[in-house]
């Protein structure tokens, strides 16, 4: 019999959602019995029991993901706690990436390997339900520790951790090249064009620029497996006394440039000093840690080429912060952040190898 007293927590009421209509079988006490709990390991065969389920990120009509809180008890041990993460998608389960964790894991990215890399660990799907179930990793969000003083410590770590998953060897189904990186810039100035028509003209022109910076760092022979949207929210640290990292969030992974994924990193360390302290070096002593660091770590990568693809991740940033109401004050100054970087970077020399 399922536990009356389990906590079901659905602030913004995501369970309506018409597009994602297995979601309110996901949140019933009952069905979670019936359709997660035998997927959640459990010591000595001994049941896990449900405390808790929740929904913590939610897109409507496309994706969502839900937490799972059971609770284990072995004789003369304290109770054991577990989170799982159901990650529900409207299109159906994403079994692809529950195989790529599977390799990544297989090739040493896992918490009990000497590098001390892991990607979640997967525990099946429910294809019912639309949803795949990972572990939950230990440890807290890097985002958290960003400001702090583990903030600049953590920086190398950070960049051993996203070259581990460079360096593993795991295949890509499809890859990411600066065309199509252009492409979604493109569609997203597009939008922010139409909202505010008053920055058409320079939105048009910092377009052309960054058009012409991808020409400049494109790489096609530089091919690695990449996670394509690294950044702090996707990092967990261990805080428990060890020095793990997880990577979260696989989901497009692809074979491009390793360059991508760091400069994508840093391009979010300035938005966030951009956004929570009105000035976009506020974080620079981590960005240049964490540039310095995987550029140790990979002599075919340089600053420029970091430099570079952090200001086409800031150029993104325009159309994100439109779109969440706490960021839209620091839309125009994204558009001169972007324009000053870019009356710049143009005229570096980035080591590009002859064609």
């Amino acid at each position: 019999m399922t536990d009356p007293i389990v906590r079901i927590e659905d602030p913004q009421g995501a369970a309506a959602d018409p597009g994602l209509p297995w979601l309110a079988r996901a949140l019933d006490p009952v069905e979670i019995e019936h359709s997660i709990r035998p997927s959640v390991p459990a010591a000595d065969g001994r049941r896990a029991t449900l405390l808790a389920a929740g929904v913590v990120h939610h897109r409507p009509g496309r994706r969502c993901v839900v937490t799972y809180d059971f609770e284990t008890k072995e004789d003369g041990h304290p109770p054991r706690r577990m989170r799982i993460y159901g990650k529900i998608r409207g299109r159906g389960a994403d079994l692809r990436t529950q195989q790529l964790l599977s390799e990544l894991r297989r090739r040493g990215l896992r918490l009990d390997s000497s590098a001390r890399v892991a990607v979640p660990e997967p525990l099946g799907a429910v294809p019912a339900l639309h949803m795949t179930l990972q572990r939950g990793a230990p440890g807290e969000c890097a985002t958290a520790l960003l400001d702090g003083p583990q903030g600049l410590p953590l920086m190398p770590r950070l960049a051993r951790a996203i070259r581990a998953l460079h360096a593993s060897g795991a295949p890509a189904r499809r890859s990411h090249g600066m065309r199509d990186e252009l492409d979604i810039l493109r569609e997203r100035l597009a939008q922010v064009a139409r909202l505010r028509p008053d920055l058409e003209t320079r939105l048009s022109d910092l377009l052309s620029r960054c058009v012409e910076l991808g020409a400049r760092l494109d790489r096609p022979g530089r091919n690695m497996g990449i996670h394509r949207d690294f950044y702090s929210d996707q990092v967990v640290v261990d805080g428990g006394g060890g020095d793990a990292i997880t990577l979260l969030d696989l989901d497009l992974y692809a074979a491009g440039d390793p360059a991508l994924d760091v400069g994508n990193f840093g391009g979010h360390l300035i938005e966030h000093g951009l956004r929570r302290y009105g000035d976009p070096a506020a974080l620079r002593d981590r960005t240049e840690l964490f540039f310095d660091s995987y550029c140790r770590l990979a002599d075919d990568v340089d600053r420029a080429d970091l430099d570079g693809y952090a200001t086409l991740t800031l150029a993104r940033h325009i159309q994100i912060s439109t779109r969440i109401a706490d960021r839209r004050h620091t839309t125009d100054q994204l558009v001169a952040l972007c324009e000053e970087r870019l009356g710049g970077v143009l005229h570096r020399s980035c080591k590009i190898p002859a064609p």
